[in-house]
């Protein structure tokens, strides 16, 4: 598990205590400068996500985790802001197993934290990029089971 990466129920008290949405998004844009680096060598064609407005590469890999296989979940960009999507994401799903991203109720966070009111449709659109690659990469992981 990566302590370092905030936890989506931290997240949500955190934008409920921040008053607009300016707040609250100064307060993604800094989380971006919490997302660990992605080595170069994963920047590839095959990484990155179609649909984003900014450069953003996304690949996932599994870890063993007592007697869970969790998925593990490598991303960047070019674009600060998107690096905090990127880490809300990551609060979101890291750590949980391909099953257990399979259930999760993205759009409800979404919407609980207003990303879906507040985000340029581009920039929405793109973070439904991320969101469906990592499903996609969670379905491949369930079917090798």
């Amino acid at each position: 598990m990566n302590e370092n990466i905030i936890t989506i129920d931290e997240l949500l008290q955190e934008f409920a205590f921040l008053s607009d949405w300016e707040d609250r998004y100064d307060f993604v844009f800094d989380l971006g400068f919490e997302l660990p680096l992605m080595a170069e060598s994963l920047k590839t064609k095959a990484n990155e996500v179609h649909g984003c407005q900014s450069k953003v590469w996304l690949t996932t890999k599994v870890k063993e985790s007592g007697n869970r296989k969790i998925l593990e979940i490598i991303a960047d960009s070019d674009s600060r802001l998107v690096k905090g999507l990127i880490v809300v994401l990551l609060a979101i799903y890291q750590d949980k197993t391909p099953e257990e991203v399979l259930k999760i109720n993205v759009k409800d966070y979404f919407s609980r934290l207003q990303l879906d009111k507040y985000l340029s449709p581009q920039r929405k659109n793109g973070l439904m990029g991320m969101v469906k690659r990592i499903q996609q990469e969670a379905i491949q992981l369930v079917g090798q089971n």
